[in-house]
């Protein structure tokens, strides 16, 4: 008896987006990145001068290693994306909300083979969040850094949340800072769009 099995059927190559435009290669695409991103760091830089140097005095005082102005412009410019993407989901995390994503983290990194399981309850709690919260008025904007760094951490984004915490201090009380943070974040947008959008 012979079992013919069937041929391997190619399957076609999918591509969901080009970076070469009308171009041969992708090489015009990261020199774009590369100009984009150099020139933002340098105005975010003089923008935010006085505020990257209280950080550097701060951390000198702490005995924390220095970092260059560019990463400490990006770090301000990452507070000011999360603060603004994540604005309502801060607002919303109740005490209950965030025991509960914590505790569900907890139970993940115990048991490991739990992940799947406990993902989906993660995603199920931050929904009943959302379902109990909705109707209320005025949740977008009142995220404060704090929460933020709360909202991280029940998130299992404690890695984000430790390298911004050192940012709480400094700016603690500083209601113009994160306004700032926020407006870096809104000029990225628009000028990365103006850049990149193609």
């Amino acid at each position: 008896m012979v079992i013919a099995y069937p041929t391997r059927v190619p399957m076609p190559k999918i591509i969901t987006y080009s970076l070469r435009l009308d171009q041969p290669d992708s090489g015009n695409y990261y020199r774009d990145v590369a100009g984009f991103a150099d020139a933002w760091q340098e105005a975010a830089v003089q923008e935010n001068a006085g505020l990257i140097a209280g950080f550097r005095d701060y951390r000198r005082e702490h005995d924390l290693p220095d970092r260059s102005d560019g990463e400490y412009a990006f770090e301000l410019l990452a507070l000011g994306v999360l603060l603004r993407e994540h604005d309502v989901d801060i607002a919303r995390m109740t005490g209950f909300t965030r025991a509960t994503l914590k505790g569900l983290v907890s139970m993940q990194k115990r048991w490991p083979p739990t992940e799947t399981a406990v993902k989906r309850l993660r995603g199920w709690t931050a929904a009943l969040a959302r379902q109990f919260s909705r109707g209320q008025a005025g949740l977008a904007g009142k995220a404060t850094l704090p929460g933020l760094l709360e909202w991280l951490r029940a998130n299992e984004e404690n890695g984000k949340a430790d390298r911004l915490a050192e940012w709480q201090d400094c700016l603690d009380g500083n209601a113009g800072a994160v306004a700032g943070c926020l407006t870096l974040a809104d000029r990225f947008a628009e000028a990365s769009q103006a850049a990149l959008g193609k």
